[in-house]
């Protein structure tokens, strides 16, 4: 007997050295990224509805907001809606519709927008600093966002690979600003998103920014090393939509 408690607390204390071998990422701010897919015969109805949710929630105190559609590649009545989350906490109190438009009146957006919509998933992302660089261009126009969803256990290797590989590829290219997030909430917390900004759609034919950084054989060695690390990547064109964003704080 006491030689089973004795290696059951051996395993235990194993297992708490191993987990605190591995590093926790670095705090960044946390997302709220809503993915909607709209009714083909409604969109512009439904575009003239979030500029109404956009003033209610401006009046109802929400820094910025910034709203995304799918650009030729990709689900074509596709919105992506990305606001700011100061804390889990911000989410018991009422939501900043409510709070600027009245209860009453953002119930009717919201019966208004169930009919609108085909498919919605909101997910809360962090972001993660350590797997980005550089500063947004301000004006943004199109973007690629790159969902890559990693391997069951392997986001430490795939962490690394960004750091090794995808970061200097990307800077050696000439790539301004790359910006990472991770599913916290919401989805497949062993997904993350990258940003990619683009001018415009000539732009894309330079090609895969990691290509032309690595150059053909760092390019092979990195897609191997990809190899039981990332299971899918999904890759859509999104373009900025600035009549229904705003920016304050961001």
């Amino acid at each position: 007997m006491r030689a089973r408690v004795l290696t059951s607390t051996l395993a235990l204390v194993l297992v708490a050295t191993a987990s605190a071998q591995i590093p926790a990422p670095p705090p960044g701010p946390l997302l709220i990224l809503s993915v909607i897919d709209v009714r083909p015969d409604m969109f512009a109805e439904f575009g003239d509805l979030q500029a109404q949710t956009m003033e209610a929630q401006k009046k109802g105190g929400l820094a910025w907001r910034e709203t995304w559609n799918v650009a030729q590649f990709g689900m074509p009545y596709r919105v992506g809606v990305l606001r700011p989350l100061t804390s889990f906490a911000e989410l018991d109190g009422q939501p900043a519709t409510i709070k600027g438009a009245g209860a009453d009146q953002a119930r009717v957006i919201n019966e208004r927008a169930r009919r609108m919509i085909v498919a919605q998933q909101i997910y809360a992302l962090r972001v993660r600093m350590d797997l980005g660089y550089g500063n947004r261009n301000t004006e943004p126009t199109l973007a690629v966002l790159s969902t890559v969803t990693v391997a069951p256990g392997r986001n430490p290797d795939f962490e690394a690979i960004v750091k090794s590989d995808i970061i200097p590829g990307h800077k050696d290219a000439g790539e301004p600003y790359l910006s990472a997030s991770q599913v916290v909430l919401g989805g497949n917390t062993n997904q993350y998103l990258f940003v990619t900004p683009y001018t415009d759609f000539a732009s894309l034919q330079k090609g895969n920014p990691l290509l032309r950084g690595l150059g053909p054989d760092r390019f092979m060695k990195f897609t191997q090393k990809l190899a039981g690390v990332v299971t899918h990547v999904d890759q859509q064109v999104m373009r900025f939509n600035p009549a229904l964003s705003f920016r304050g704080q961001r």
